[in-house]
């Protein structure tokens, strides 16, 4: 079984002919969520996405709904309306919204999602019937299967055969915490092999994966979870792999803005510095907000906490909290209060 089901050819002939189509996803994780409705927002260039949680879904937000639904716009002649969660909403409230999506425009393709739902509700019950239903619950040896084809994808070839196992012991069985995995393992493996040693120096525990998330909130100079995911990291890793990581990151950054402004397409970008196009974008989305300046300074900075680190004369986690203030984007960091 495929981690991610294809779209079925009754959902699929429905939008095609625009007649108006409602249909419900199950899956566990983020990753398959965005997956398909992606897939979908793709087909339409010009549309408007509304998207509704579980805990805003009430009888209002109903009322509010069967009024936007038949609201017509001329720039954007496809609504997509993406309501989450569906399975948490109130019974009385599930009933109110398959009276309300029982029938609606042409123009209208609603995605309701789920992590899970019983195969009693009134809600399945209803889209099952029809076969507007893709269930993309998963089993360990799915996942297995899904981590083996996405080494293949990142060109990995050569790697220990327990490989697939450790990922998921790292992701603790998460497929959204699998796949941020997988992606630095695309970003910081450049050969197409990984030992035993070198997943572990990467991945040494359980909680890892904020080594990585810890760069995001630096990019997005948010204070509070650089520190949440600062205390983690300290639990598990050496304090200097941490600011290795940290050079080799803004090395690239430096390496990219350099790039950027000598005006090379993200393709040439990507060919040069041997990077997956989808990470160029990323990184040319945070270079916006440094001038080259900034980032020589940056890695100043990184270079000038190793050498704090190694005369132990401040402690680590006060080093790395003086970072922050140094590596975050100035532009960013105005205005907040931290």
């Amino acid at each position: 079984m495929e981690l991610i089901k294809p779209i079925n050819k009754t959902i699929l002939d429905k939008i095609n002919k625009n007649e108006g189509v409602t249909f419900l996803t199950i899956q566990e994780s983020s990753y398959q969520k965005e997956f398909i409705t992606n897939e979908i927002l793709s087909k339409f260039p010009n549309k408007e996405v509304i998207k509704v949680r579980s805990d805003e879904l009430n009888l209002k937000k109903i009322e509010s709904l069967s009024i936007n639904l038949y609201e017509i716009s001329i720039l954007c002649p496809i609504k997509i309306f993406i309501l989450e969660d569906i399975n948490e909403i109130k019974t009385e409230i599930q009933k109110k919204l398959l009276e309300l999506l029982s029938v609606i425009p042409e123009y209208v393709i609603v995605i309701l999602t789920a992590k899970t739902i019983n195969k009693t509700n009134p809600i399945y019950k209803q889209y099952a019937k029809n076969n507007l239903v893709i269930d993309n619950t998963v089993t360990q040896n799915d996942i297995e299967k899904w981590i083996t084809s996405e080494l293949k994808r990142i060109n990995l070839k050569d790697y220990p055969p327990n490989l697939p196992s450790l990922i998921i012991q790292s992701g603790e069985n998460n497929i959204d915490a699998i796949s941020e995995i997988l992606n630095y393992l695309e970003i910081y493996i450049k050969e197409d092999k990984i030992t035993l040693q070198e997943y572990e120096k990467l991945f040494p525990s359980k909680n890892t994966i904020s080594d990585f998330k810890i760069l995001d909130s630096i990019y997005s100079a948010n204070y509070l979870e650089y520190m949440t995911f600062l205390k983690q990291i300290l639990k598990n890793k050496n304090e200097f792999l941490i600011i290795s990581i940290f050079i080799r990151t803004f090395a690239e950054l430096l390496e990219i803005k350099s790039y950027v402004t000598n005006k090379l397409s993200p393709y040439e970008i990507a060919t040069k510095c041997n990077m997956k196009d989808w990470l160029v974008k990323k990184n040319i989305s945070v270079v916006s907000n440094y001038t080259t300046i900034e980032l020589q300074n940056k890695l100043n900075f990184i270079l000038k906490a190793e050498a704090k680190l190694k005369d132990k004369n401040l402690g680590v986690q006060s080093v790395f909290e003086d970072l922050f203030f140094k590596l975050a984007p100035i532009r960013l960091l105005k205005g907040k209060v931290i």
